[in-house]
């Protein structure tokens, strides 16, 4: 009903079989009315109840006592290179699997005039002249492995750092193995 159709039609009955799911159904219903009550519930947080307080003696302010400041934790060393170790193989198979993924979709490209790109991520991108498609990815997997260094020197993520580039490598494979299959 609201999304366009498709030359499969697959998203016209996703989009309807999850309109026939109640599970689906109630989600969008109370989300629909948490929506619906959250300004009026922010517009009871802004009102202000006048009530004269009395003011505490006037005590002179004194500096906070210093806290020790908190420090960073380093990993150890040896964790650290083996995670660069694991980092560069990880941001080499993300650079290898993309471009196995580009050079399919490229060449099937080029031999179906009639090709469409199901991904809608990569659609935008496939009808980019081979330079500029080849530039792109490699520039998105080059931001990927940024993000991945990020979060392996964050005090919070460092622990799955490793995930975007073992999902970006999981996805452009599958993408080149369902490519070599459907040919």
């Amino acid at each position: 009903m609201f999304c366009a159709p498709t030359q499969s039609g697959t998203g016209r009955a996703l989009f309807a079989g999850m309109l026939r799911n109640p599970i689906y159904t109630s989600c969008g219903l109370i989300a629909f009315l948490f929506l619906l009550l959250l300004p009026s519930n922010l517009a009871f947080a802004q009102e202000s109840t006048s009530i004269d307080l009395p003011l505490p003696p006037a005590v002179p302010l004194s500096p906070p006592p210093a806290e020790p400041a908190i420090l960073p934790r380093k990993l150890p060393a040896i964790r650290a290179k083996e995670n660069h170790k694991l980092f560069l193989a990880l941001g080499a198979g993300t650079y290898v699997a993309a471009g196995l993924d580009m050079h399919k979709t490229m060449s099937i490209r080029r031999s179906n005039p009639g090709f469409h790109e199901t991904d809608p991520l990569a659609r935008p991108f496939t009808r980019l002249p081979a330079p500029a498609y080849y530039a792109t990815g490699l520039a998105m997997a080059t931001g990927l492995n940024w993000v991945s260094l990020r979060m392996a020197r964050s005090q919070r993520w460092h622990r799955i750092w490793w995930l975007p580039q073992v999902c970006a490598i999981g996805g452009n494979l599958f993408g080149y193995i369902y490519s070599i299959r459907s040919e």
